[in-house]
């Protein structure tokens, strides 16, 4: 199993480097619509209260995403979209976990499938709008503190974090990834190949670079938390069968659904800080 789970993960980073380096935008495109149908299959196979067609919530989800990153008029709320993801996992996920609630309205599992999905694709849009650097390090930001949680949760985790949840994710592993991002926070700002690519942003955020890397591992690891709550009440150990090894789509993006909206929101924030400094006395 370890073997498979590496290969499919070696297939699956040469993919997205490709994928990111290609010069040709619509590449990118068709494979964000492609990532977005497949979670969105998965998540309407998870809630069976949606009771929908095989194939309708992910071909609706497709449209939206399409409508929302190339119509005029939806590319207008694309920041009050962020915004609505970043208040779901800041504010209502971590209740929702504590509480324990389970969706059984068909329009409540629609929407939340939507605000799951859609703003993580979006933000992947925005992200690699400003570079494939900008996006393949922040995406490794998430990866680093998934790492680090599992090996140090392994190795010193004592007390359990959600053992109604997700009974293998201890304290220890969260303290773990953020001692590893904030490290790896350190290395990129050194400098290196991506020290050209990344030092305006770095500059914009000053103090708050280090608390940004924090809150996008926290946010990852709740992330994680709500989709292992969701397989829970479904009764299934993955999301899907579509990577093996690894579940399905749901499954590896999971901590990014949560971390890549605030991500995304963080650098507008910075990039709208940046215009009004240059454009003020």
């Amino acid at each position: 199993m370890l073997k498979q789970r590496m290969l499919t993960a070696v297939a699956l980073i040469a993919l997205l480097v490709w994928v990111l380096t290609s010069q040709d935008r619509q590449l990118w495109s068709l494979f964000l619509l492609a990532v977005a149908a497949l979670a969105a299959d998965e998540w309407s196979q998870l809630q069976r209260g949606m009771r929908l067609p095989r194939g309708a919530y992910p071909v609706v989800t497709v449209v939206l995403l399409a409508l929302l990153v190339d119509w005029p008029l939806l590319r207008a709320c694309q920041p009050w979209l962020l915004a609505l993801a970043c208040g779901f996992w800041v504010l209502v996920v971590p209740l929702w976990l504590r509480q324990r609630w389970v969706m059984r309205q068909r329009v409540a599992s629609a929407l939340v499938g939507w605000l799951v999905i859609l703003p993580c694709a979006l933000a992947l849009q925005l992200l690699r709008d400003q570079g494939e650097v900008v996006l393949f390090a922040t995406m490794a930001v998430i990866w680093v503190s998934d790492i680090a949680a599992y090996f140090s949760g392994r190795r010193f985790g004592r007390h359990r974090l959600a053992p109604a949840i997700s009974p293998g994710k201890t304290w220890e592993g969260v303290a773990g990834a953020l001692l590893a991002v904030l490290l790896f926070g350190v290395l990129l700002c050194t400098p290196g190949p991506w020290h050209v690519a990344l030092q305006p942003l770095q500059l914009a955020a000053g103090m708050a670079w280090f608390p940004a890397l924090a809150l996008l591992a926290v946010l990852g690891i709740e992330g994680d938390l709500f989709e292992s709550w969701i397989k829970r009440c479904a009764g299934a150990k993955d999301s899907g069968w579509v990577l093996p090894g690894h579940g399905g789509v749901l499954d590896r993006i999971d901590a990014l659904t949560a971390a890549l909206p605030m991500a995304a929101l963080l650098l507008q924030a910075a990039r709208w800080q940046e215009s009004w400094i240059q454009g003020g006395p």
